[in-house]
């Protein structure tokens, strides 16, 4: 028997030593393998640098032929210049010579003639001193001088007039002569310019033409590297290439016409090109049932093209006519409000104010705004009103930063609220009058350019409608310059019937300025003091029930609602003003920013809107009193509206629209009012979600009256995913910041965890467990958990691995990719953002699970919140941080959970994937009480009805530590994961 046991033993170590040598030799292969692969694409790359650089040396050599052709050109003509300038400079020359020589004759003129006069003089004195002797003889031949000399000026005159009229003869023909000359002359200057101008024009034309040729061969070359670049990202696509796409939209959308979808960044490109449906649509084209990759990649690049601008876009039509529904409700809804608002007494509004220390200096703040409001007229506020203002406001600001209840209570006794919400109701009402007088203008101006014919057919109609909507305006401005004395009843009727007319004014205008005026809207007050008006609502409601119903059932929540659209809107018009600065005319989608405008009025608005449904959400109002009970239903209804009336006028859509445009931490940096506003909306659409989903816990009732989940629906969730995508991966994925020379070990330990002693023995145990389930996955027979699940009614059946699953599957221990360095830390902007935002997205699942699968996992948001989720988790492994780690384990645990498409999402991409990542949490996630309640429901969500992932996690970790907390822990957990888990295998 011992001799029977030693030769077993020794074949046993002769196996394991044989065994050990096959892995051995097999790993010698693939190591092998993986550097022959390494070379080939070493030389590959050094290929295509090659190429790149011959192409770089040609277009450089062609850049320096056409610069030499062009000089050679302007030289020629700079040629011509100098010779015009040589023969000016020599005719200047001779005409310097003879002005000199003329200047020289005429010195040698004036000192003749000077001698001349001094010997004339001599011979005067001369002369009379003979004639005073010779003055008796002169007398004596006097007579007959005087006949010589009568002969000899007859004789003169006649020469006289004979010389004249041969010099005017001459002068006659030399003039004749020199007209003659001027003409040739003229004629022949007008043919030299004429050759000149005809010579300059063809040169221009030549440059023009070869200027053209060249624009048109740049354009040709940016499209054809257009082309090769989708070319390329279109086979990275099709290969396999798992790094974080670019989320920078396309200038120009691509259309798949073989799925007939958009794609509207390389995300959507990514997701769709690796989708079930694009996959089905390949073999249904080729009828197989496997495509290769070669036959994939080269009908992608067949089937992806751009898409062309007369393509009709089906969701843009459902988001048209759910417009078009939303704005039928709104009127419902603000009647509906204005109605109930009249029925309210003043109930939670304190009859007198009560005494404290601040109270004379709150009454003299809003009094001195009261008295600024009524005394405005039209038109922008001085800077010296402006300045009171602002004052009164910090004051108020001052009193209530403590946020004191009982100066809470004297504020709204005061009318505190009346008095600020109608100064931005009088703002709101003459923003949108000026705004409608401009638009009226500009269609003016529009129509004036029509045909005369056209105008005088439609003069009459308007000039009526004209001078209607002046009326309009009029009677809007009258109604805004009311009291504050007169009673809250007829307070509430001007201000509804002013803001229906507002709604109908802004509605009939709102097409007619977005097509005309693209500039912002220029308020009557600066946008800091505006700020300042919503900061004093916000401290007066912060935790403050009364206040809260108050403004609730008093309907001046909706003037804040409307203040809050007008402010959206008119952001929404700076943005696209300034695309269309930026890029020269309008495109179809948003491009990166690198400054997005900021409204301290809009995120302090928000604030208070968020703070109001907050509070009145989660107050104890649940009491056995029927009366009480009655309040208790009346304000959830009042909360309804108010979120109905939200969704209707379009918050949650301006919301999503100015996030979309949120592409990366640059309009962050630039601006850090921006994550204010960011955080500000998503504490908005978060309490709009737990207000929806506290109603509904009340009432029992699955039903969505506010339209609120199919917004969200239509708006991808507000773009949240897309703003974390582009937040955190903007500079690339997880494998951006790995070294492909290290190893990665399946469950990364924060240094902080590393560090103690019990943690160290906890990960050698964990370690042990994840490599004794690893070697013994291919023998693995079917794992206790499924008995367990069954007798608690939890959860799912977890399935073996048998051969094929472990051959498929390659664990997490084996060689990969890994991380040289830590991923930096996150600014705290973008932590806040990255909480609100993971917790926006964990209230809608709570809220409603099927829509919040529905668009997390639908094409190109799955790809993102897939690399989001992976990023986070292993981001968490170095800087810990609990909340973010929590909602990401809780996100995935609702986007999985009985959803075979969505928990193949979590085992795809590179490695570690999503799953490994959970199951390669510290141990304290495995061990600790509080962790497991969060961890392993995700885990049992993730493994729910799919085989593969339930192969991955017995080779990722132990499955002792699940049956241990479904035997222990499960029917006593509170978990919704677990409570959707039962209820699924109930109703199996």
């Amino acid at each position: 028997l011992h001799e029977k046991l030693r030769l077993h033993k020794e074949r046993l170590a002769k196996a394991e030593m044989l065994r050990q040598a096959l892995i051995k030799t097999k790993t010698e292969k693939l190591k092998e393998l993986f550097r022959k692969i390494e070379e080939v694409s070493v030389d590959k790359e050094r290929l295509l640098d090659e190429k790149r650089q011959l192409l770089e040396r040609k277009m450089e050599r062609a850049e320096e032929k056409r610069r030499q052709h062009l000089q050679c050109i302007v030289a020629k003509a700079h040629d011509e210049d100098n010779k015009g300038r040589e023969i000016a400079f020599i005719n200047g020359l001779e005409a310097q010579n003879k002005l000199h020589d003329l200047i020289q004759q005429h010195q040698i003129h004036s000192s003749r003639l000077a001698d001349m006069a001094e010997e004339r003089c001599r011979r005067q004195e001369e002369k009379a001193a003979k004639e005073a002797a010779a003055l008796e003889r002169r007398r004596a031949l006097e007579a007959e001088r005087q006949a010589r000399l009568l002969q000899l000026c007859e004789k003169r005159r006649e020469r006289c007039e004979r010389i004249d009229r041969q010099q005017a003869e001459r002068r006659e023909e030399l003039l004749e002569q020199a007209r003659e000359k001027a003409r040739d002359r003229q004629e022949r200057l007008n043919a030299l310019v004429q050759a000149q101008q005809a010579k300059e024009c063809e040169l221009v034309r030549r440059i023009q033409q070869k200027q053209q040729e060249s624009a048109r061969r740049h354009e040709e070359n940016i499209e054809q590297i257009k082309r090769r670049a989708l070319e390329s990202s279109i086979l990275r696509c099709s290969r396999g290439c798992d790094d974080a796409p670019k989320i920078g939209r396309y200038e120009r959308r691509k259309l798949c016409t073989l799925c007939h979808c958009l794609l509207n960044s390389e995300v959507y490109l990514l997701s769709h090109l690796r989708g079930s449906r694009h996959q089905d649509a390949l073999r249904e084209l080729l009828d197989a049932p496997h495509v290769s990759s070669e036959d994939t990649a080269t009908y992608n690049l067949r089937h992806i093209v751009d898409a062309p601008d007369n393509f009709e876009d089906p969701q843009v039509t459902r988001d048209k006519e759910r417009q078009k529904a939303l704005k039928k409700r709104c009127r419902k809804i603000r009647s509906r409000m204005a109605g109930r608002a009249r029925d309210y007494d003043g109930g939670y509004k304190a009859a007198s104010a009560p005494q404290t220390q601040n109270s004379r200096r709150t009454a003299r703040a809003l009094h001195n705004i009261s008295k600024l409001h009524s005394s405005q007229g039209t038109g922008p506020w001085s800077a010296t009103e402006v300045a009171a203002l602002d004052k009164s406001l910090l004051e108020l600001l001052r009193i209530l930063d403590k946020k004191d209840a009982n100066e809470q209570a004297v504020f709204c006794a005061l009318n505190g609220y009346e008095n600020i919400i109608d100064l931005l109701q009088s703002l709101l009402l003459s923003s949108a009058s000026s705004s409608a007088a401009e638009a009226v203008r500009n269609t003016k101006k529009k129509k004036s350019a029509k045909p005369i014919n056209e105008n005088d057919d439609k003069c009459d109609n308007n000039n009526k409608e004209n001078t209607s909507r002046n009326e309009s305006q009029k009677n809007i401005q009258n109604n805004s310059k009311r009291k504050n004395s007169k009673k809250s009843q007829q307070r509430l009727q001007s201000s509804e019937n002013d803001t229906d007319e507002l709604l109908s004014l802004v509605d009939s205008e709102a097409s007619i300025a977005s097509s005309n005026n693209t500039t912002p809207r220029c308020y009557v007050i600066p946008s800091k003091s505006a700020g300042l008006c919503s900061r004093v609502l916000f401290y007066s409601l912060a935790g403050n029930t009364k206040n809260s119903l108050h403004l609730l059932y008093s309907n001046l929540a909706s003037v804040l609602v409307d203040w809050l659209i007008l402010r959206l809107r008119d952001m929404t018009v700076e943005i696209s003003s300034s695309s269309t600065a930026a890029s020269g005319a309008p495109v179809h989608s948003p491009s990166v920013f690198t400054r997005l405008p900021s409204d301290p009025a809009v995120t302090h608005t928000l604030e208070v809107l968020a703070e109001v449904l907050c509070v009145v959400s989660e107050a104890d109002l649940s009491t056995n009193n029927n009366e009480l009970k009655e309040k208790s239903d009346t304000a959830g209804l009042r909360l309804q509206d108010l979120v109905s009336y939200c969704v209707c006028v379009g918050v949650a859509d301006r919301v999503s629209w100015y996030l979309s445009h949120v592409q990366g931490p640059a309009p962050l940096d630039a601006d850090p009012a921006v994550s204010e506003l960011i955080l500000a909306a998503m504490s908005l659409l978060s309490a709009m979600a737990n207000t929806l989903l506290t109603r509904r816990s009340n009432n029992n009732s699955k039903e969505d009256p506010t339209q609120l989940l199919g917004t969200l629906q239509v708006t991808e969730a507000c773009g949240v995913v897309s703003l974390l995508y582009g937040l955190l991966l903007h500079a690339g994925g997880r494998s951006s910041y790995l070294s492909p020379t290290s190893t990665f070990t399946s469950s990364p330990t924060p240094p902080a965890l590393a560090n103690s002693s019990n943690a160290s023995s906890a990960t050698t145990t964990h370690s042990s467990n994840t490599s004794s389930s690893a070697t013994s996955s291919a023998t693995a027979t079917p794992s206790p958990v499924h008995l367990q699940l069954e007798q608690v009614s939890s959860s799912v059946t977890v399935h073996s691995i048998d051969s094929s699953s472990g051959a498929e599957y390659t664990g997490a221990g084996v060689s990969s990719s890994c991380n040289t360095s830590q991923p930096p830390k996150l600014l705290p902007a973008i932590d806040a953002i990255t909480i609100a935002a993971t917790t926006l997205l964990r209230n809608l699942a709570m809220l409603n699970l099927g829509v919040f699968q529905g668009v997390l996992g639908s094409e190109g948001i799955s790809l993102e919140l897939r690399h989001v989720a992976s990023f986070l988790l292993w981001y968490c492994s170095y800087w810990p941080s609990e909340p973010i780690l929590h909602n990401i384990i809780a996100l995935v645990g609702f986007l999985t959970v009985n959803n075979n498409e969505n928990q193949c999402v979590v085992q795809t991409g590179e490695t570690p994937t999503v799953l490994q990542q959970l199951c390669g949490l510290p141990w304290q996630y495995f061990s600790e009480p509080r962790l497991t309640a969060v961890l392993f429901p995700t885990l049992l969500a993730c493994c729910t009805g799919s085989p593969h992932n339930t192969a991955i996690l017995h080779t990722e970790m132990s499955a002792q530590v699940l049956e241990d907390y479904l035997r222990d822990e499960a029917e006593s957990s509170s978990s919704p994961l677990l409570a959707i888990l039962r209820q699924t295998k109930h109703q199996e």
